[in-house]
């Protein structure tokens, strides 16, 4: 797995266009081996640098079971599973583009669940993984498709201390993005949020 890792980042896209028949099914077989949880955080973390770059053509006929088997990590699988798991979502959304959308109601109870659970400073991480991940699922399928989920991811960046953590903190970057991807994605509608997000971003930028 280590070798295709290696492999989908430096021969794509000529690597999934000829190989994904044989390589994501034996990603998402990996992924369901409970007993190991190090084959299954390294199969998650292939499948990212994997679908990276596919084309939604190539994705198609594997979505079902690979996002099956990614919120099953999601659900069952330890903090780093859960991490790498989330990564994979975001990058097979991008790819797959408005392939996606059937998924999104099936996959966002999942990613709403982690991100409520991902409370206390251990796991900063997660959250900001789960909150990059639906941002950027977010960017693929429009405004009118996720308004309804809004108003709850607003509440947990409001409430997350971005500026009293480090200028590096893996959460601070993150929750900046998320403000940035929210303000592309809502266009307009995004001015509510304004009096919440924009001294979240003016701090940052003051003391850079």
């Amino acid at each position: 797995m280590y070798a295709v890792e290696e492999l989908s980042k430096y021969l794509h896209p000529e690597l999934q266009n000829h190989y994904h028949q044989k390589v994501l099914p034996a990603l998402t077989k990996a992924m369901d081996d409970f007993s190991d949880s190090k084959i299954q955080v390294q199969a998650a973390m292939v499948t990212y640098h994997f679908v990276e770059n596919c084309t939604s053509n190539i994705l198609e006929p594997y979505l079902d079971q690979i996002i099956s088997k990614l919120l099953k990590c999601l659900q069952k699988g330890k903090q780093l599973l859960k991490q790498w798991a989330l990564s994979a979502l975001a990058a097979i959304a991008k790819s797959s583009q408005d392939r996606f959308l059937e998924y999104y109601r099936t996959v966002m109870p999942y990613l709403k669940f982690v991100m409520t659970k991902a409370k206390g400073e251990s796991y900063g991480l997660l959250l900001s993984e789960t909150i990059s991940c639906m941002t950027a699922i977010w960017t693929v399928i429009g405004k009118d498709k996720f308004s309804d989920d809004t108003q709850q991811v607003v509440q947990v960046l409001a409430s997350t201390p971005i500026s009293n953590l480090d200028i590096h903190d893996p959460m601070r970057i993150q929750g900046l993005k998320a403000w940035g991807r929210l303000c592309k994605c809502l266009g307009h509608k995004f001015q509510p949020y304004m009096e919440v997000s924009i001294p979240c971003l003016l701090q940052p930028a003051h003391f850079a």
